[in-house]
């Protein structure tokens, strides 16, 4: 795997994120077990302490003499046989002690009871002096009565954790209770889960990274298949296809996109291919018909007249190809720079009319009578007035082209159901079926026999509905063989 391909990347981000979240996780375990044991202690401790301070007072109410029983209870040791004691209530007490020392587990704690002045009165044996003087040292902090002060004391490399608490026996005192317990198993367990969060979440990051690459591999295969399938591609080979993944949605959508992509491009290329013949087929004719007179007038002498003759028809020619790159060079513009077009709003009604004042006097040349019937309602548009002429002005001119003298051309216009039609009928011979759905391609020819016009290039339809299209329309034809044609442009009202 590189460490530049997209796979290494998404390997890494993804074991780095799942690294974080389980380093944060893990962090927020330790934290929380940590409180919870210290909680846990802590809450023992005040047991143990409220648990002690009652058996001293069991204790103090029976022998009459709080400091020579402190021994005995820290330390489970022979009653002071010179104390006056009740028996039977020392034997009962002894019992009740020794359950609740085996149960609250004191055996390991430290013990010390001190008077307010910080003076020791006695002590468990497990308890150093220089230790009961460390403790000793906070009994000046020690808050007031009932309540209890804890904190954590280092002794030689040890972690205790202390609890004072002011209290009063047999209405004696104050004396102050310590209480101490070590945090040994706490800080070996906190430890062994540090070591365990060492050792694991590398292990995981590793093990997710080598797992995330597979699986990454594996999501990342139909993508393999587009690029190899887009390495195989050139403009002689646009017929291949990837096979539709039975996969994820999102390859799915990707493979149909690719395959929908090539083949838009395969249309693209083959009507290049196809525009590229045409325009070389229209331009040759002129530039032949061009070359062959200038040849045959230049093999011998000629009278003016007939040099004017040639050149005058070399010109008609020039004109037409010139008429023919124009034409190209909008339908370019019109397939790829949009911005020509300049769109305001306007009544499409009064602009239709000025169409027809223009458009009449191309009938009167032939004999074709051009009427208009214009809208009975307003109807307002927004689109490119030029441009939008001469849509019409084309449409009207094929209309007239092949209508014969003494036939008519009718525009209309309405609106239905908030778009315009807008229609230029003729009484002309009409269109073949089979020609029909080939009107609108680029340089198709439809002459007429009995048409004394020059042929055209074959691009006024073309360009006729390109316009439409831009103006989110669109244009139908309509025809009938002898009885003339109808071509009806569709823009929405308002503008697209």
């Amino acid at each position: 795997m590189k460490f530049n391909s997209f796979k290494f990347k998404i390997s890494v981000l993804y074991s780095l994120v799942l690294g974080v979240v389980l380093l944060l996780y893990s962090s927020f375990l330790y934290w929380g077990l940590a409180a919870a044991l210290h909680s846990e202690l802590d809450r023992d401790l005040k047991i143990k302490a409220q648990a002690t301070i009652k058996v001293l007072e069991l204790y103090v109410r029976a022998a009459g003499d709080a400091p020579r029983v402190v021994n005995y209870v820290f330390n489970r040791i022979s009653f002071p046989e010179d104390v006056d004691v009740k028996l039977e209530l020392i034997t009962k007490i002894d019992f009740y002690w020794a359950q609740q020392f085996e149960k609250l587990n004191m055996q390991d704690d430290l013990l010390l009871l001190a008077k307010s002045s910080a003076e020791p009165i006695g002590k468990s044996r497990k308890l150093s002096n220089d230790l009961a003087k460390i403790f000793l040292k906070n009994v000046s902090e020690v808050p007031g009565d009932g309540d209890i002060d804890l904190s954590d004391v280092y002794y030689k490399h040890k972690v205790l954790r202390l609890l004072s608490e002011r209290c009063y026996l047999d209405g004696k005192g104050p004396y102050v209770l310590f209480i101490a317990a070590s945090q040994r198993p706490i800080v070996k367990l906190l430890k062994d889960r540090q070591f365990a969060m060492i050792v694991s979440i590398p292990a995981i990051f590793i093990l997710t990274f080598v797992l995330g690459a597979f699986f990454i591999n594996q999501l990342l295969r139909p993508v393999l298949k587009v690029t190899e399938a887009a390495e195989t591609i050139s403009h002689k080979h646009l017929g291949a296809r990837i096979a539709p993944a039975h996969g994820d949605e999102e390859m799915e959508r990707l493979v149909a996109a690719f395959n929908n992509m090539i083949a838009r491009l395969e249309k693209v290329f083959k009507h290049s291919e196809e525009f590229s013949s045409q325009v070389a087929h229209e331009l040759r004719t002129p530039l032949a018909i061009m070359k062959g007179e200038s040849e045959l007038a230049l093999r011998k002498e000629r009278e003016p007249k007939e040099y004017r003759r040639v050149i005058g028809l070399n010109l008609e020619e020039i004109d037409r190809m010139l008429r023919t790159i124009d034409d190209l060079l909008l339908i370019t513009k019109i397939d790829y720079s949009p911005q020509i077009f300049k769109k305001e709003p306007f009544e499409f009604g009064a602009f239709y009319r000025e169409v027809f004042e223009q458009a009449k006097v191309l009938g009167e040349k032939k004999g074709v009578a051009i009427s208009f019937a214009p809208p009975s309602v307003s109807i307002p548009v927004v689109g490119d007035r030029l441009h939008l002429r001469r849509l019409f002005y084309n449409l009207i001119h094929n209309a007239v082209k092949f209508t014969p003298s003494g036939g008519a051309v009718v525009l209309t216009a309405k609106v239905k159901e908030g778009m315009v039609l807008a229609s230029v009928s003729d009484s002309g011979s009409g269109i073949a079926e089979a020609d029909l759905p080939k009107i609108f391609d680029r340089f198709f020819h439809r002459d007429h026999p009995q048409s004394d016009e020059e042929p055209g290039s074959g691009l006024g339809l073309s360009i006729a509905l390109a316009i439409a299209k831009f103006h989110g329309g669109d244009i139908k034809a309509e025809s009938w063989v002898g009885k003339g044609s109808t071509f009806t442009v569709i823009l929405p009202q308002g503008g697209a």
